[in-house]
């Protein structure tokens, strides 16, 4: 994994067109080629299995399309939340940063720690990893220098001189439960357990029953986002060639988390999604003369087709 140390001798090597250092994913040698594969390994381990996920962003939500095809899926998920995903393939909206190779390129500058590995004994086990990663959420990331590379290498350079230019970092800690099956170690996201617990409900903003907090309003400074992604289209909405805005409002409590999201102004095939992917944000919470407050916080959210 590199480090944001590492970034400037990146930049160095690939503009003088040198071989790139090689760093290590899990027990797997990465080099700076993004086309280059590591070996396969028979059986990965808990924290190797950790690491993969967070390095590729698939932590807290697995969006299968960030992890490169050298690994599959089944060596690292257990097999009943790849059918609850299969069956429901818009359940995890990608976002613009999920395109062919670029979770592979963000990769190399992420940082995943494993702190702590815990068995517990009965086929169960979970995994704590510190992660610090620049803010790739920044709108200054979506340049078509960097999402539209002609080349992995000219990618790799593009985001050198994007971390020259923007070198603050963000770390979260994450953690990964485990479940034993007959193949070994696999994540358990509990996908299909959590859907039954919270089925599929789009809340309104009419509805008298939802609690409002003080809406954000004059002297006070706007949340900002620290960490999470924007929400993006479902595979249904680009079928049905939804475009429009789309208006949610969700209480950003003073401590950053996101509940009770609800919407104003709909937009077909889009609304639960919307409303999952704001529930999992995480921000710097609004402030009213120096202090953190709770605030009532509107979203205008427009989706445009890709042309």
């Amino acid at each position: 994994m590199l480090r944001s140390s590492s970034w400037l001798t990146w930049l160095v090597l690939l503009l003088g067109g040198c071989a790139a250092p090689s760093a290590s994913v899990g027990s797997t040698a990465v080099t700076g080629s993004t086309e280059s594969l590591p070996a396969r390994h028979p059986e990965l381990t808990l924290s190797q299995i950790a690491e993969i996920l967070c390095q590729y962003q698939l932590l807290p939500e697995p969006v299968l399309s960030r992890l490169p095809e050298h690994y599959r899926p089944s060596q690292l998920i257990r097999q009943e939340d790849l059918d609850f995903l299969q069956r429901h393939p818009s359940y995890l909206p990608e976002t613009d940063l999920d395109r062919p190779g670029f979770y592979a390129a963000l990769s190399r500058f992420d940082e995943c720690t494993v702190e702590r590995e815990v068995d517990y004994g009965n086929g169960q086990a979970a995994v704590s990893v510190r992660y610090t990663r620049p803010r790739w959420e920044a709108a200054s990331l979506r340049g078509p220098g960097i999402l539209q590379a002609s080349s992995p290498t000219k990618r790799l350079i593009a985001l050198n001189r994007w971390l020259l230019r923007n070198p603050e970092t963000t770390t979260t800690w994450l953690t990964v439960l485990f479940e034993r099956t007959p193949t070994g170690w696999r994540a358990d996201f509990q996908l299909p357990e959590q859907e039954k617990l919270h089925p599929r409900e789009v809340l309104s903003c009419s509805d008298a029953s939802r609690p409002v907090a003080r809406h954000f309003g004059p002297g006070m400074s706007k949340p900002r986002l620290l960490s999470g992604s924007w929400p993006g289209y479902t595979r249904e909405a680009l079928e049905a060639r939804v475009q429009g805005l789309l208006i949610a409002q969700c209480h950003i409590t003073a401590a950053g988390e996101t509940k009770d999201c609800c919407i104003s102004k709909p937009l077909p095939f889009l609304e639960w999604t919307v409303l999952r992917q704001l529930s999992r944000l995480h921000f710097e919470p609004a402030t009213y003369e120096g202090e953190p407050i709770d605030v009532e916080y509107v979203f205008h959210l427009r989706f445009s087709l890709p042309r």
